[in-house]
């Protein structure tokens, strides 16, 4: 008697421990919040914005001062050559530089740079859609779990509420004793199975948490997963496209500053200060200077056509891959149809035969209060009608893990 109580007791406490529904897009937005991968993503896009401000601040003239003191004595005749040297210098100069560049090289130089940053906005966009899938997995899971809680608590309420009944009927000998017994058992088993299924869906729903980055322990109610529309796009619009199609641009970008470093380069410069070397008339040592450096690359020993060769052959390999992920993209896209499809069939069919089953649990019942069934055929009854319904819902589990795949196929 005791430990039906207290069995009773732990079913009956509420599962849910707060009112409020959860949904789907509150775990993965806790998620988005929480990860520190997407965090990173994002600092890395500042700083590579940053590094397009550098590239103009660099291209500005550039302005240094500079100091310089200098004393070579000669003493006994041993000492520097004068002539080197000039025996002592002072200078204090203030010099200004600057790259001459033209608007293509200034282009090429931001292309890269909007290309990488392209490329990590991309990759960004492959770790929310994995982190929206994983989430929203576990979310399917743990509904699931739910759902699999509700059912052993509909069944084991069925099971008590012929419990007087039955033992009021054995006590007038309408069944047997060991009849009885049995039908006890399985109602302890029913116990067992809400607790069985309570632990899974507090463990899942842990995970759950784990996976948005919640810090917390209990579990509560949460809503179905929404019903949406199956969006996938062509794999000419998918993410995996954008991503050969950018480092494809990369490709022609790279080839475009290899050859920026085969172009003549101009520095321009000037300086204007005080330079002496004070034996008369320091006084009269302050003026400036102009002056142009020119760079023009003549042979390199064939680097750049070695270089060109590299750029080229890793180019055919992105080809080959884009090609190869397309026709996976289109068959994954298409299993996963017919599968959701499949699950849907067999659904609609477990239903039909839901229904029979529920009516022949009603007539048995009904049969069960004149003693005119057995009571392992009305248990019977009860077993088929409980495993129709678990396979509807794992069905349905399976189907919209599908589902989720498919909406999220990169």
């Amino acid at each position: 008697m005791i430990k039906n109580l207290v069995l009773f007791l732990f079913i009956s406490l509420p599962l849910y421990l707060t009112a409020q529904e959860k949904n789907l897009d509150y775990f993965i937005n806790q998620a988005k919040i929480n990860s520190p991968l997407l965090n990173d993503y994002q600092n890395q896009l500042l700083i590579l914005t940053l590094d397009s401000s550098k590239i103009k601040a660099g291209l500005q003239p550039q302005v240094n001062g500079s100091s310089n003191l200098l004393y070579a004595p000669i003493i006994g005749g041993i000492g520097f050559d004068p002539a080197i040297t000039n025996g002592q210098i002072v200078s204090a100069l203030v010099t200004v530089s600057k790259q001459i560049t033209t608007k293509d090289r200034l282009n090429t130089l931001l292309k890269s740079l909007q290309l990488n940053r392209d490329s990590l906005g991309n990759q960004r966009a492959f770790t929310v859609l994995d982190l929206e899938r994983g989430v929203s997995a576990q979310y399917i899971t743990t509904w699931g779990d739910h759902q699999l809680v509700q059912l052993a608590k509909e069944t084991l309420q069925l099971l008590e509420k012929q419990d007087n009944l039955l033992k009021k009927l054995t006590q007038g000998s309408v069944f047997k004793q060991t009849e009885y017994l049995a039908f006890k058992v399985n109602l302890e088993q029913q116990y067992l199975t809400v607790m069985q299924n309570q632990n899974q869906y507090k463990n899942d729903f842990a995970a759950l948490n784990y996976l948005s980055g919640i810090a917390d322990t209990t579990s509560y109610a949460i809503s179905s997963p929404p019903v949406r529309v199956i969006n996938v796009p062509k794999f000419a619009e998918s993410l995996l496209f954008k991503k050969y199609q950018i480092d494809s641009l990369k490709t022609l970008n790279a080839l475009d500053l290899l050859s920026l470093n085969y172009k003549p380069k101009l520095n321009v410069f000037a300086d204007g200060g005080y330079q002496s070397s004070l034996p008369q008339q320091a006084y009269k040592n302050f003026g400036w200077s102009v002056g142009l450096n020119l760079s023009i690359p003549i042979y390199d020993g064939g680097l750049r056509k070695l270089t060109t060769q590299q750029i080229n052959i890793n180019q055919r390999t992105q080809n080959k891959y884009r090609d190869f992920y397309k026709i996976q993209y289109n068959q994954q896209k298409n299993r996963l149809q017919q599968m959701i499809d499949q699950y849907e069939l067999l659904i609609n069919k477990t239903n039909k035969q839901l229904n029979y089953s529920k009516t022949l649990i009603d007539a048995n019942a009904l049969q069960l209060k004149t003693g005119d069934i057995r009571m392992t055929d009305y248990l019977i009854s009860i077993n088929n009608y409980l495993n129709l319904r678990v396979n509807i819902i794992q069905n349905k589990i399976n189907q919209l893990q599908m589902i989720n795949q498919l909406q999220y196929l990169k």
